[in-house]
């Protein structure tokens, strides 16, 4: 049985280290530093998943136990990358939130049954139902198209902030 249980929180990766070389980095960097661990984090759980179990008599594609121990670290530097791209994103966090918010608000306009007029419901019926919308497909489009420029303006902030924030990173 392989024993998994190191912990690597402190080892490999290249994210934040206590004692070790820091660069500063815009945010805007740092979350594209976020996003490229994110996808070597996938890529190692993929190999994993896909080499662990294998026909015995055969070899492996890779050594999952030390890759896991890789992905324990990768997984630790990632961790670090959004603890310190949060801990930077205090000050602004309100409008992070709002601009979710509002996406969330146009996804629910989009899906919104603005249905009006005369229709028949279901096949069985011959006697068609008139409907009534209290927010109509107009009034949607027009608060979506607002909500859509509110998002624009935060997005506007949000890449002053990122491009003008700075954060230390393990080099």
């Amino acid at each position: 049985m392989a024993d998994l249980s190191r912990d690597f929180s402190q080892e490999g990766g290249s994210g934040l280290r206590h004692n070790r070389r820091m660069a500063q980095v815009t945010l805007a960097k740092a979350l594209k530093l976020k996003n490229r661990q994110v996808q070597k984090v996938k890529d190692l759980q993929g190999r994993i998943e896909a080499s662990n179990s294998y026909l015995q008599g055969s070899e492996p594609d890779f050594d999952a136990v030390a890759m896991f121990a890789q992905l324990k670290a990768e997984t630790a530097t990632l961790w670090k990358i959004k603890s310190a791209i949060n801990e930077a994103n205090a000050p602004i966090q309100s409008s992070i939130y709002e601009m979710a918010e509002t996406k969330g608000l146009i996804a629910f306009l989009k899906g919104l049954d603005t249905k009006r007029g005369k229709s028949v419901m279901n096949y069985m019926s011959i006697t068609p139902q008139e409907f009534t919308a209290q927010i109509t497909a107009s009034d949607a489009k027009v608060e979506i198209e607002r909500l859509e420029a509110r998002i624009d303006d935060l997005q506007d902030t949000l890449d002053g902030f990122n491009a003008a924030t700075k954060i230390d990173l393990d080099e």
